[in-house]
């Protein structure tokens, strides 16, 4: 699950919610490469190819961003970053998709118990 979240120190922090698309517009979006579309043109954007780069870039007040919730516990705990409260859609789901090919090769445990991951509700 992916968290809107902003450094506390961030201008963006000290609006009160649940804000609209209106407020964030004069700061840059975060972006995790490949992570799908945004209500946000490309050009507001800055994206970055790795999950630890991007929570590096909104740590460092870059802008707000879409993070992975279960990276960023620790600095949502301890308070240094925030979520922040929009007026629709602060979590976002990825659905995660696998395809096995068995003709290709034998299923081993490894891929058995992934598959049982993925059937599981």
């Amino acid at each position: 699950i992916l968290q809107r979240s902003v450094h506390r120190d961030h201008p963006l922090a000290a609006l009160d919610g649940p804000l609209e698309d209106s407020a964030l517009a004069p700061w840059p979006l975060v972006r995790i490469a490949d992570q799908g579309g945004d209500s946000q043109a490309p050009r507001d954007a800055w994206t970055f190819s790795t999950i630890d780069a991007a929570i590096d870039a909104v740590m460092y007040q870059v802008g707000f961003g879409w993070l992975p919730e279960e990276r960023i516990r620790p600095h949502l705990d301890q308070g240094v970053l925030k979520r922040l409260p929009l007026s629709h859609g602060a979590r976002r789901a990825t659905p995660l998709h696998l395809i096995v090919k068995r003709d290709l090769a034998p299923i081993d445990e490894q891929v058995a118990t992934l598959l049982a991951l993925f059937r599981t509700p």
